[in-house]
């Protein structure tokens, strides 16, 4: 009867110790779990403030002169030339 007494409580033991071990084991992944979480929050937020640079600069661009095609005048290239010096020929 003392043996299985024993028996009992080591077992007992063995359980206390493995269930303190997973305990530790879901801290630490837990632990992980908020600072991956951490990291995906400061991606998303680097990755909301390149979205804005980027429409900005798309807006820039839009206003500007540098997005638009330049053309040969319908007239002639050296025309369009002598009439922006005033060369009259």
């Amino acid at each position: 009867m003392e043996n299985v007494v024993k028996q009992v409580e080591q077992e007992a033991q063995e359980r206390i110790a493995a269930i303190k071990a997973i305990g530790s084991e879901i801290a630490e992944m837990n632990k992980d779990l908020r600072a991956a979480r951490r990291r995906a929050e400061s991606a998303e937020i680097r990755a909301a403030n390149l979205s804005d640079v980027a429409h900005a600069a798309m807006q820039a661009l839009a206003m500007s002169n540098f997005g638009t095609v330049v053309r040969e005048p319908p007239f002639g290239w050296r025309q369009g030339i002598r009439r922006l010096f005033g060369i009259h020929r």
